[in-house]
């Protein structure tokens, strides 16, 4: 049976679902719902994805206290710490991992003479060169706390995240400018495990100056190290080159 009035067409076959209603050329029985297709534009999801990467690493910054406090009036005082890191790292990330161009202190006019490090299954092993005298410790500034990022990234098989971030960090009291300072970071079992699972890292550090009560804001320009990950026989890490 059919029959039509106007602008409404009813067509039915007999049974319950052979009856078809149109309005004005559009079905409205039985109801069918239009499913839209929306194409994700590639560069945004990149744009996206770079700044997850630099949500975690600058979080991971702004859990390190003294790298906190550094900074609060760079570059916009106004600004939250975390605001300011991850203003200075959203544009240097790549939309998988951080890169060896990524923050974790502002630029300062002090840096290191030398700095030697080593990665094993052990930790992170740093050696940093007398302090030059034109720093100019006070009297008071009886403490220095070595910190850093350690983010690994290109993981070894597809079902791990893309990256991981930890933070180091680590108090030297009663240091000595015209001598060598030694600094080791250690691994626990599960991080060694699971950096294992990733093929390179990089390294970030700098220390920060302070004393026993208080907390200046003087640090060191940051040092930067990437190692390609190996594991021996069993998996296990056994160090970086």
């Amino acid at each position: 049976m059919a029959k039509s009035k106007n602008d409404l067409n009813i067509h039915f076959e007999g049974k319950a679902d052979g009856l078809v209603i149109k309005l004005n050329g559009k079905i409205i029985h039985p109801y069918q719902e239009e499913k839209i297709k929306q194409e994700i534009n590639p560069n945004k999801l990149k744009t996206q994805l770079k700044a997850g990467v630099a949500a975690v690493f600058s979080g991971g910054i702004n859990r390190i206290v003294p790298l906190r406090e550094t900074w609060k009036k760079w570059p916009v005082k106004s600004r939250v710490p975390y605001r300011n890191i991850l203003a200075a790292n959203i544009k240097r990330c790549t939309y998988e991992h951080p890169t060896r161009g990524n923050m974790i202190c502002p630029t300062t006019s002090m840096y290191f003479s030398e700095v030697q490090s080593s990665l094993d299954a052990e930790g992170i092993k740093i050696g940093v060169a007398p302090l030059r005298e034109w720093t100019g410790f006070e009297g008071r500034e009886n403490m220095i706390t070595a910190v850093g990022i350690l983010s690994a990234y290109s993981p070894r098989e597809k079902d791990y995240e893309s990256c991981t971030i930890y933070p180091l960090s680590a108090q030297i009291k009663d240091f000595k400018p015209t001598q060598s300072i030694g600094v080791t970071f250690g691994f626990n079992a599960e991080m060694a495990k699971n950096i294992s699972n990733y093929e390179k890292c990089i390294l970030y550090f700098t220390m920060v100056v302070g004393e026993d009560i208080g907390m200046t804001k003087r640090w060191f320009n940051q040092y930067v190290k990437e190692y390609l990950l190996s594991n021996d026989a069993d998996g296990k890490l056994a160090g970086g080159v």
